[in-house]
């Protein structure tokens, strides 16, 4: 007995009509690799999303401890321009 086309189209249709039955088909037809995607799509995600706090938790440190090197930077600035004009004076002094 020949599979016709009215056949496939009944089931298309009853496959249309029952989720188990299409559930089971995928097992059959699928690669247990490929079934298994939705799962480790979902754990990439998390992964990443992890990922992207820890970096952005990074950054902000960075961020706050360049502006700490920055402020520090200008106190050695002036330090040293008070420091040049103290020892322009002693050179003064002993003039």
């Amino acid at each position: 007995m020949a599979f016709t086309v009215k056949d496939f189209q009944d089931l298309v249709r009853l496959l249309e009509q029952h989720e188990e039955w299409r559930r089971q088909l995928r097992r059959l037809l699928l690669t247990e690799e490929f079934l298994e995607l939705p799962d480790r799509l979902e754990r990439t995600r998390k992964q990443t999303a992890e990922q992207s706090r820890r970096l952005e938790r990074a950054l902000a440190a960075l961020s706050e401890a360049q502006a700490r090197t920055e402020a520090a930077l200008s106190r050695l600035a002036e330090a040293q321009g008070r420091t040049e004009e103290r020892l322009a004076r002693l050179e003064e002094a002993q003039i």
